[in-house]
């Protein structure tokens, strides 16, 4: 009989397509743009590829040390102290990027207001959601990601619904044309809202899929960039870039409905997507965050932690967005290279170093085998 807590293959999929790829990819053309001052038109595409390679190597390192999470991966790989440094790197890289998705969605929801009321009005009712959120258990959360990833579809289909009517082909051209040169100058600018597929290393102990395991994450990793690679294609064939993606978008389809108030309805479900889609992904690094954090310091409950945390980021984010142009530049660099240097670089040094381990520990085996 199957364990009633593990994840079962639908729900790890459903949780892969929800939280890996971020909403944001649909605008990295545009803020490339804006804020380095090139025409990135491929860099998603990139992204998507080091991504679904990266999905690749994390199974790959869940073989080599089942039934383990990432930190006890770490201690197993380099021992209790470098282990242990290792890890709180890991720890470290979900807290981040927790505070960053809820500082997200916190932003969005206060731009969807039209108004100028204090951002420490919306902080309340996130802090509650969140760590009601956080008494459940993570498998818990990763199930409410499946309502999620319904919601977010149904809304996806209606768009492109709306965007194949008036498809030109014409705008494609400079998409095909703008180069992948400058791209890999920018591409460190998104690291803070790509590779997100790192936090499965937390939870592969927590599924009953080990024999597919690679198969279900790769699958899951390829849909999930499709779908954004899809409608990036979609709606600069329509509209020839993505810059006010929702409005155009939506006003399509209230002109093809005839009805002003079909615009303000689905504008509002959309919006109501977008942030629940960051909230999901804030609730799962925040459970990732605390189990590594009370792992590391052989704390059995993690209760407490994954109350008290919610409460720090939201200190950080309202004093952070209060004080936007001095903290942004040193943000994003800061986020920029912890990022790499944790869900990249990290990840390859603790797979290479697994694989080495197990080799040499096979050999010693092998011999051992043969001396007796």
């Amino acid at each position: 009989m199957k364990d009633p807590n593990l994840l079962r293959p639908k729900e790890l999929l459903y949780m892969i397509l929800v939280t890996v790829p971020p909403l944001l990819m649909l605008f990295i053309p545009n803020y490339a743009n804006i804020y380095l001052g090139i025409d990135a038109w491929w860099i998603f595409a990139i992204i998507f590829v080091i991504d679904v390679i990266f999905a690749w190597v994390i199974t790959r390192i869940t073989h080599l040390c089942p039934g383990q999470n990432v930190v006890g991966m770490c201690k197993y790989a380099f021992g209790n102290f470098v282990g242990t440094a290792f890890a709180v790197l890991f720890a470290l890289l979900f807290t981040f990027k927790s505070f960053m998705y809820f500082r997200q969605t916190l932003e969005y929801v206060y731009m969807s207001t039209y108004n100028l009321e204090p951002t420490y009005y919306y902080v309340i009712p996130m802090i509650l959601l969140v760590i009601i959120a956080q008494l459940f258990d993570s498998r818990t959360i990763f199930r409410l990601s499946n309502i999620v990833f319904g919601f977010m579809i149904a809304t996806y289909i209606v768009l492109m619904i709306s965007a194949l009517r008036n498809f030109d082909s014409k705008n494609l051209m400079p998409v095909l044309v703008d180069g992948v040169g400058p791209v890999f100058n920018a591409l460190p600018h998104f690291f803070t809202w790509t590779g997100n597929v790192v936090v499965l290393l937390m939870y592969f102990h927590n599924t009953d899929t080990k024999d597919s395991l690679t198969k279900q994450v790769v699958l899951g990793s390829v849909l999930a960039y499709g779908i954004i690679v899809v409608l990036n294609v979609l709606f600069i064939g329509v509209f020839g870039n993505i810059s006010g993606f929702f409005t155009t978008s939506v006003f399509e389809l209230s002109i093809f409905f005839n009805g002003s108030t079909y615009f303000n309805n689905f504008d509002s479900i959309i919006k109501l997507a977008w942030i629940f889609s960051t909230f999901i992904r804030d609730s799962i690094f925040i459970c990732a965050s605390a189990e590594a954090i009370s792992q590391i310091l052989n704390v059995k409950s993690t209760k407490l932690i994954r109350i008290t945390l919610p409460l720090v980021i939201a200190i950080l984010s309202v004093f952070i967005m209060k004080n936007e142009e001095k903290f942004f530049n040193v943000a994003m660099g800061v986020s920029s290279v912890l990022c790499a240097v944790v869900q990249y670089g990290a990840v390859l040094i603790l797979w290479i170093t697994l694989a080495v381990k197990k080799k040499s520990v096979a050999g010693s085996a092998s011999t051992s085998l043969q001396g007796d």
